[in-house]
């Protein structure tokens, strides 16, 4: 693992497990420095699986209960999408004992939670009971059955024959769409920059379908630069609306609302006017009426 991911499994920041690594860190009773064990790769570490559970059976033998081990620190981090089980913060997460260690000495990830600092405090005075907990852990474990009878419905075997690829990439051209922020920069407020961002897939007729973390990041980029996101459909503008998330998946579903109507009739008269294209409709329009049929391997 590199040092990111040891941060995640550790719940740590990365300069602290930096300094683990090339001073070490003093255990919390005996204040014996311990060094985290890794092989440098350029500018980051490998860190073996089995490395950080010796490093963490030294910090449990000084404070037992507080530090499962690897495996069980990975389950429960991808269990909750490395954000916090409660409140989806992607603060440094702790590893919590719904079922209490003083009561059960046990590090057994059906009755454990990934929480934020802020969250375990609020555990720990009361603010979040038990039932708050149990609810958190199930709505976890309902996405996850959700997510994996999802895996084990997809056609895992590409097409084997090679005559079905060009369709697929023929497909798959057609159907791509950008995500682009639309704005006016500060120092050129008289002309109007197009940032595609993001990437999503035409489904069928009027429906575009990407991650959340897509329309995160378009949404972020429009904030910063003082604009808006659209989708580009060929060199058309259109204007969209979000529809449900799903939760197991994080995919999202965005209606295609209506289409920037002056820009394109401006720019159907420029082609006409220097005479690039005679069909222009067939060139900036793909045909969006049937819904897709293809399906690739994960």
């Amino acid at each position: 693992m590199n040092l990111k991911e040891a941060a995640s499994l550790l719940g740590w920041k990365r300069e602290l497990v930096a300094l683990a690594i090339a001073e070490g860190v003093e255990t919390p009773r005996t204040k014996v420095k311990v060094k985290l064990v890794a092989e440098q790769q350029g500018s980051d570490f490998d860190i073996p699986d089995e490395e950080l559970d010796r490093f963490l059976t030294i910090f449990e033998n000084e404070e037992p209960g507080r530090n499962p081990p690897v495996a069980v620190r990975r389950e429960l981090l991808v269990e909750c999408g490395y954000q916090c089980a409660v409140c989806e913060s992607d603060a440094p997460l702790r590893f919590h004992h719904i079922l209490d260690w003083a009561n059960l000495k046990h590090h057994d990830p059906k009755h454990m939670l990934a929480v934020c600092g802020s969250c375990h405090d609020k555990i720990g005075a009361g603010q979040i009971d038990i039932k708050g907990q149990r609810l958190a852990k199930a709505k976890l474990t309902e996405i996850s059955a959700k997510l994996k009878k999802l895996e084990e419905s997809v056609d895992r075997t590409p097409p084997q024959n090679v005559n079905e690829w060009p369709g697929v990439v023929s497909e798959f051209i057609k159907r791509n769409v950008e995500f682009a922020v639309i704005h006016n920069p500060s120092n050129d407020s008289g002309s109007e920059y197009i940032l595609p961002v993001a990437n999503g897939c035409l489904v069928e007729e009027g429906y575009v379908l990407t991650c959340s973390e897509a329309l995160k990041l378009a949404d972020k980029v429009a904030e910063y630069k003082g604009g808006k996101v659209v989708i580009l459909l060929g060199l058309a503008e259109y204007y969209f609306q979000v529809e449900t998330k799903d939760e197991a998946t994080g995919l999202v579903l965005c209606k295609i609302t209506g289409r920037n109507e002056q820009r394109w009739k401006e720019m159907l008269k420029t082609f006409e006017e220097e005479g690039v294209v005679k069909d222009v409709n067939s060139w900036l329009l793909p045909p969006i009426k049937e819904p897709a049929k293809w399906k690739i391997s994960p």
